[in-house]
């Protein structure tokens, strides 16, 4: 089996596959939508890239994700998300994302 760092440098030189896997091919899709800014504390890509050193990332707000038995790969469960935000909502902090 190949090493994470194996995996990681071929997903970078293989971005459809990515996609493919963790998104459903959506990405782009829910980058565009989400005028590529985090739907949460509203930090664009630039930004995100500047800080993070990589581009803001595409969440599934329902779970679904890549390590999901079932994909729930659908626009309406996926959001554009900067890696802060998307700590707090995966790590399960008390914190109110995605209320009103």
């Amino acid at each position: 089996m190949p090493t994470k760092k194996a995996r990681d440098r071929w997903n970078v030189a293989h971005p459809e596959r990515n996609d493919k896997i963790r998104h459903g091919n959506l990405r782009t899709l829910v980058l565009e939508r989400d005028c590529y800014t985090c739907q949460l504390c509203g930090m664009t890509d630039a930004q995100h890239r500047a800080m993070f050193h990589r581009s803001i990332t595409v969440d599934h707000k329902q779970g679904g994700g890549r390590y999901a038995e079932v994909k729930q790969h659908t626009l309406e469960n996926m959001w554009t998300l900067c890696l802060r935000c998307h700590g707090k909502k995966d790590g399960k902090l008390a914190w109110s994302y995605g209320k009103e």
